[in-house]
């Protein structure tokens, strides 16, 4: 019979851990919990469940990436016939019959790799950034290119392409989802439900560091893959570069010179936001109006976070 282990990472997430591991009790398979060097209770909530926990070493950068490893990698130690690796981040709830649903959907589906279902924002209503994150996981369903790092992975695939990349600090998802179908295997988006997750961004400084993040694994990442036929996050770092970086030095610089008029190049913003929003129509005006002006907002955060990874890897 084939079986199904889980993997559990996280880093000061003690507030959803207990909900986090009650959800998956119930399962009799190998659970693990990979801790980035929590400074709260995380490492005891997972002792009081009884759960094999690794705890990566901080000599090394620490990434979702690593503790996914390392979680995978002492998973398969314990019970090597592992068929199935369901990973979960420790600030989702795994809904009840998932991992039937899952193992179900691979078993009938070899061509299939990587399967993941829906996700649902945990109180959405209580932030307008929680509310763009469920936006967020509205994905249709149907063979994919790309999922998040809440998904279940036949094991034997993962070892075959060497699991997550430990070198980027973000987007190690989909990175891994592309390395998975250039080997020729295929993703799958099930329409059933597969948790509750939690982002916590209540703030326009939470929301904003997030954006940094996501602007250094786009140039991380797209510079690795530039000359690749999928020019991963290309596009998005261009856009990055261009919107929060380029055109508002250009601007500034050229004042001096132009008795403010090159303060005109500004109505691009609006343009965008404009463009952005009237894309948007599926939505209710109010979220399709923040959606727009946040897609705006983050060039600038984005930007930052992409001269943060080129200082950083010339400082190495």
């Amino acid at each position: 019979m084939e079986k199904c282990g889980i993997v559990v990472i996280g880093r000061n997430e003690g507030k959803h851990l207990t909900d986090c591991f009650k959800s998956i009790a119930e399962s009799d398979c190998v659970k693990v919990y990979a801790d980035s060097a929590s400074s709260d209770n995380s490492v005891e909530i997972a002792n009081q469940f009884n759960i094999e926990i690794v705890q990566l070493d901080t000599l090394i950068p620490l990434t979702a990436a690593r503790g996914r490893n390392a979680g995978a990698k002492r998973l398969l130690e314990l019970d090597p016939h592992t068929s199935y690796i369901q990973f979960i981040d420790g600030d989702t709830i795994l809904e009840k019959g998932w991992l039937l649903e899952a193992q179900r959907i691979l078993q009938e589906k070899p061509e299939v790799a990587i399967v993941a279902g829906k996700l649902i924002e945990k109180n959405e209503t209580l932030s307008i950034y929680k509310q763009l994150s469920a936006l967020e996981w509205e994905r249709n369903p149907g063979e994919t290119k790309f999922c998040g790092g809440n998904c279940m992975i036949r094991a034997h695939v993962f070892l075959q392409i060497g699991g997550f990349n430990q070198d980027f600090a973000g987007g190690e998802e989909p990175e891994l989802c592309y390395r998975v179908r250039e080997k020729g295997w295929k993703i799958f988006q099930s329409d059933a439900l597969m948790g509750i997750h939690d982002s916590r961004v209540f703030s326009f400084k939470q929301f904003c560091k997030r954006c940094v993040r996501t602007g250094y694994a786009y140039q991380q990442i797209s510079t690795v893959y530039a000359d690749t036929p999928e020019k991963l996050f290309l596009r998005e770092n261009i856009s990055n570069w261009i919107y929060g970086g380029i055109i508002p030095i250009v601007t500034i610089a050229l004042i001096p010179f132009t008795s403010g008029w090159s303060l005109i190049l500004l109505i691009i913003y609006p343009l965008l936001f404009v463009r952005i929003y009237l894309r948007m129509k599926r939505w209710k005006s109010s979220l399709a109006f923040a959606y727009a002006l946040t897609c705006v907002i983050t060039k600038f955060p984005g930007f930052y976070g992409a001269c943060k990874c080129l200082i950083y890897k010339g400082l190495r």
